[in-house]
């Protein structure tokens, strides 16, 4: 399958990526802050860097590298971005094989996993598991007073 011609390469995407990233080896995400700063983008040109941000940002999540984080408010405002399974394995975070063994990704100790864990987890088995057809679901249990 041939990609789009206004995409870059996943070998370039994940270099802007290690590039963003290289000043905090600790962290899964960045503010909108952290990632003009590491770009060592002028703060003089607030619409040149959202543009410029916009289109790092569309790169990045074609090749499934990364998550926008919002804030929701009055209207729904970037606030950063979040490493994806693929991102965290292409900055060596965590292990290639990961995936495969359908295992949820570790996390620390006595920390509970979220919902996005699980569906991300889900999202990998099944795409890096085609011969499996996937079945998850997930529902809010009714408070016990409402069980007659």
């Amino acid at each position: 399958m041939q990609r789009p011609k206004n995409y870059i390469s996943q070998t370039a995407a994940v270099e802007n990526l290690k590039r963003l990233f290289a000043n905090n080896p600790d962290s899964d995400q960045l503010s909108v802050e952290e990632l003009l700063i590491a770009a060592a983008r002028d703060d003089q040109k607030p619409q040149t860097n959202r543009n410029w941000l916009a289109n790092k940002m569309t790169q990045m999540k074609y090749h499934d590298l990364i998550r926008p984080v919002y804030r929701y408010g009055e209207r729904k405002k970037l606030v950063g971005i979040e490493l994806s399974i693929r991102g965290k394995k292409a900055l060596g975070r965590i292990s290639a094989d990961s995936s495969k063994t359908g295992q949820l990704p570790a996390t620390q100790p006595g920390s509970p996993l979220g919902v996005q864990d699980i569906t991300g987890s889900v999202k990998n088995f099944r795409d890096n598991n085609p011969e499996f057809d996937v079945v998850f679901e997930l529902k809010l249990k009714k408070p016990a007073s409402h069980n007659n």
